[in-house]
């Protein structure tokens, strides 16, 4: 019986013994505890000066300076720091740097492009006033040179007059004696005759100066106006062509007079009137601009207050006296000169 109760007292005090380590254990604990929190009170106070002083200061992230604090990270505060806010505020910061760069490099490639217009602009217009560049460059050009051979053949002086039966009755050697000139007047010529006999009428003397008379008998011939401009056209062509060197000078022709005179010869004059031989000169003027040769008005100088030809420069009505021949010499001599 002593001894049943001897090991119930060894299994209290050893009960008893357990409780009394676990009170160790638990004050150890407490007392761990404890200093834990002295711990967190001492890092509280800590960070609570470093916030103090956040809120007063300006903070830089990348470089990007932020002056209101409002949106600031204090969750580190309770132990449990908000990374994504952080990380938010990072980033919509050099979004703006990026935007602010973005901008910058568009203004800057703007001014590079107006630059480089600027420069085109320049160039063109000194292009335009055929600007030396060689010697701004210091760059030599070849130059090509091409000569071309000119041939121009020089013939003598030689005035030829064509015409018909005024032309043949115009002394030459008389009025122009000291000038080689050629008589290449046939009386009853008319000016297709003449078209068709240029060699022997013109070619064959390979003259320097043709003057051309040639018409008046195409009236009394029933060849109309508009074939004798036709054909006067080519002779001038004709002349052209076989003797280019050669200037021509086409005349009007000359008034009639059929008035009742007493030189007045009316089987001379015929057909023959002033206001067809005036209608033809303006014919032949128009014909001689576009055929680029002189036309020389003779007419005018001839006729008197009523149209016609006067009767002091004509022997029959037609033909002229050597009064008339006087008036043309005077006025044709200022071309051979």
């Amino acid at each position: 019986m002593k001894e049943k109760k001897d090991i119930n007292y060894n299994e209290d005090n050893h009960s008893t013994l357990e409780s009394d380590e676990e009170n160790i254990q638990f004050r150890d604990e407490n007392s761990k505890s404890l200093d834990n929190d002295n711990k967190r009170d001492e890092f509280s106070d800590k960070n609570k000066n470093d916030l103090d002083l956040t809120n007063v200061s300006e903070l830089t992230f990348d470089e990007v300076r932020l002056s209101d604090t409002s949106s600031l990270d204090t969750s580190f505060l309770d132990g449990s720091p908000n990374k994504k806010k952080k990380e938010k505020i990072v980033r919509e910061a050099m979004n703006d740097e990026i935007v602010e760069e973005k901008e910058h490099k568009k203004k800057r490639g703007s001014g590079i492009f107006t630059f480089l217009f600027l420069i085109v602009v320049l160039l063109g217009i000194l292009a335009y006033l055929e600007f030396d560049f060689d010697s701004i460059l210091g760059t030599k050009t070849k130059i090509k040179t091409v000569t071309k051979e000119i041939t121009k053949t020089v013939v003598d002086d030689n005035f030829l007059f064509l015409g018909d039966a005024i032309t043949e009755g115009y002394d030459l050697s008389k009025y122009y004696e000291d000038f080689p000139v050629v008589n290449s007047g046939s009386r009853r010529d008319t000016s297709d005759e003449v078209l068709e006999n240029l060699e022997k009428r013109v070619y064959q003397y390979n003259p320097s100066d043709v003057f051309i008379h040639i018409g008046e008998n195409d009236m009394v011939s029933n060849i109309s106006k508009e074939d004798t401009i036709i054909n006067i056209t080519g002779i001038i062509e004709g002349i052209k062509k076989n003797r280019p060197y050669c200037n021509i000078y086409l005349i009007s022709l000359y008034p009639i007079n059929d008035t009742d005179g007493e030189s007045i010869n009316n089987n001379v004059i015929k057909n023959r009137n002033n206001e067809e031989i005036k209608k033809i000169n303006e014919e032949l003027k128009k014909m001689a601009k576009s055929e680029n040769v002189t036309y020389i008005d003779i007419y005018s100088l001839l006729q008197d207050e009523n149209g016609n030809l006067q009767l002091d420069y004509t022997k029959d009505g037609f033909h002229l006296s050597l009064e008339g021949y006087n008036i043309v010499t005077k006025n044709l001599i200022k071309y051979i000169r």
